[in-house]
């Protein structure tokens, strides 16, 4: 055994991540970092029951086959079970909306949990590094982040374990070369279009060029020393949260949905750190991933005196300042925010989903709902939830904008469709637009574009308000 996979092995056993008599899946995209994980992980255990996975992403066809043929080579190498699963990410991330990152990563994980479940393995392994982690934090960084995602990844998460995080790319690199071992370069990590690539290749070589050489080494004592720190507050948080529970109630509410009820007293005497991880856990068990705004609001509603004021966050989840207690609940789709706290936003800034937004430069408050109802309401516009896409963009008028108002015999500029209703240029831009696919869905407070309208096969409706405050 190699000083580097005695390093390895020292990873695994202190973390407790694998025993000698488990099974694995194996992630092995044919580049450097998860072909010497494949290959320490077969030195290291002899009779390792594993099968290595292969992910074709539906992004470079022309590289995706030999990078196949490549791992599999391996694995023959090494006697052990080989699978290539394609997966569509363009077709995922222009269904969602979500960035190709993001589908990636979910269709990657979802695919690989798939497989240990069908060949019965006991863990996923990946081939993350300590190079990965330095990344991984300056992005969490750059993004914004608490504590949590400060504390970078980990060893072990649910089945799926990083035997590497403590291992450089220097490293692994320098084992392959000496065992001979053939690997892939993926093209993709050369595009400084995507946010890691320009870390890795631009943001980090100046860090060290000419502020810190050992720039990657502070970052992960960082990341060590914050790791700890959010061990500590986590299982504090969850120490509190458990007393609470005895004071919340965890039940169905009438339209069969889950809900949980803190009292008021007992959040007003923690310290705000941990009533944050309650909320976050709160949304998190009802429905919704919530973000630093929601948080903040919410914790906002606690301090409001008001019975009855709610919060409308993405994915239909609601929180409602009652007398003596904050209410988390699934929203019914026909429920449209009533006396909702709202989220100020300014415009230019996406909307992730139904709620209701201030925006005070215009003096307007935006209403988003999923509804059923067909209200006879002037001020609403209603379009079919299955043409757009959330997030949204709230943005002004721009020159050369088009859009087909509804019922109308075709596309015609903005300005012009403004002129034709008679809005004077001096209040044009209390008209800004909504947008989703870089396509105009309405402008606020006049009308919808056609492909948005209503029709007979129509399943969801999203009703929208543009009112004064």
């Amino acid at each position: 055994m190699s000083t580097f996979e005695q390093k390895i092995l020292s990873t695994i056993e202190t973390n407790q991540l694998m025993g000698s008599d488990q099974s694995a899946v194996i992630a092995v995209s044919g580049g450097p970092d998860s072909i010497c994980l494949l290959h320490a992980l077969c030195n290291l255990y002899d009779k390792l029951t594993a099968t290595c996975v292969y992910i074709d992403h539906h992004l470079r066809p022309d590289e995706s086959a030999l990078e196949a043929k490549v791992v599999e080579t391996h694995c023959l190498k090494r006697s052990i079970g080989f699978m290539s699963i394609t997966v569509d990410v363009p077709a995922e991330a222009e269904a969602t909306g979500d960035s190709i990152e993001a589908c990636a990563r979910r269709l990657r994980y979802n695919a690989l949990e798939q497989v240990r479940s069908d060949v019965g393995a006991d863990i996923i392994a990946v081939g993350h590094t300590a190079d990965d982690q330095v990344e991984e934090l300056l992005l969490r960084l750059i993004r914004g982040s608490g504590l949590k995602g400060l504390s970078g990844m980990g060893f072990k998460r649910g089945r799926v374990i990083r035997p590497l995080l403590e291992i450089s790319r220097q490293e692994v690199l320098a084992y392959l070369d000496t065992h001979g071992h053939e690997f892939c370069h993926d093209s993709s990590n050369e595009s400084v279009r995507f946010l890691r690539n320009r870390i890795r290749l631009e943001l980090l070589p100046v860090l060290e060029q000419r502020f810190n050489p050992a720039i990657r080494s502070t970052i992960l004592n960082t990341v060590n020393i914050l790791k700890q720190e959010e061990e500590f507050i986590s299982a504090e948080s969850d120490r509190f949260y458990r007393s609470l529970v005895r004071e919340c109630t965890n039940e169905k509410d009438p339209a069969g949905h889950h809900s949980i009820s803190f009292a008021t007293e007992s959040l007003t005497t923690i310290p705000a750190a941990l009533r944050r991880r309650l909320f976050e856990r709160a949304c998190w068990e009802t429905g919704c991933r919530p973000d630093f705004q929601h948080i903040d609001t919410i914790d906002k509603l606690l301090a409001k005196p008001v019975s009855g004021t709610e919060l409308h966050l993405p994915d239909g989840v609601r929180v409602v300042r009652q007398h003596d207690s904050l209410l988390f609940t699934k929203l019914t789709e026909d429920q449209g925010p009533r006396e909702s706290v709202a989220y100020t936003i300014e415009i230019g800034q996406e909307i992730e989903g139904s709620g209701s937004y201030v925006i005070p430069v215009l003096n307007r408050q935006l209403d988003i709902w999923l509804s059923d109802s067909d209200p006879r309401d002037a001020q609403l516009m209603r379009i079919d939830r299955d043409t757009i896409t959330f997030p949204i963009l709230l943005r002004s008028t721009a020159p050369g904008d088009r859009f087909t108002p509804l019922g109308g015999p075709g596309s015609k500029k903005v300005a012009r469709f403004l002129g034709d209703r008679k809005i004077p240029h001096h209040l044009r831009h209390l008209h800004p637009v909504l947008e989703s696919d870089a396509a105009i869905i309405c402008v606020l407070g006049l009308e919808i574009d056609e492909r948005c309208r209503i029709t007979e096969t129509t399943t969801q409706q999203l009703h929208i308000r543009w009112v004064k405050p």
